[in-house]
């Protein structure tokens, strides 16, 4: 009987480490997710609910399937819902989004995707006199 990759990793790994490293893993998708729904236009687009279709037309998309990632990102995080072929907007983070009163935490999330993920992510090299990019 074939264990599960999950249960592998549990077996051979340590359990609390992986569930506080899984739950930071979908905490940095959440955000990468509301960066590119923002920076896309879908977070706007989807102010009222609207089929994949019109959400092709309203955003301009050329690639459809990037479209069906993103949507599906967003239905796995609780961040949009799909009912009947229309896409709603479902989570507190998207909905507070939305409204133009909040772009304090729109800027907060688009910091976290650019500017903090460049400033991590050649952190090694730089620290060993590296150039700055």
């Amino acid at each position: 009987m074939a264990v599960s990759p999950f249960f592998a990793i549990l077996r051979n790994h340590n359990p609390r480490a992986f569930f506080q490293i899984s739950g930071d893993w979908k905490a940095l998708l959440r955000m990468h997710f509301l960066h590119a729904a923002l920076d896309s236009g879908l977070l706007p687009a989807l102010a009222i609910p609207r089929t994949k279709k019109e959400l092709v037309a309203e955003l301009e998309v050329r690639r459809p399937e990037l479209l069906d990632a993103i949507l599906e990102l967003g239905i796995s995080l609780g961040e949009l819902s799909r009912r009947e072929g229309w896409y709603r907007v479902r989570g507190s983070r998207s909905r507070a989004l939305q409204e133009e009163r909040n772009d304090a935490l729109a800027g907060m999330v688009q910091a976290n995707v650019t500017y903090y993920g460049d400033a991590f992510r050649d952190f090694a090299r730089r620290l060993r006199g590296g150039p700055r990019d």
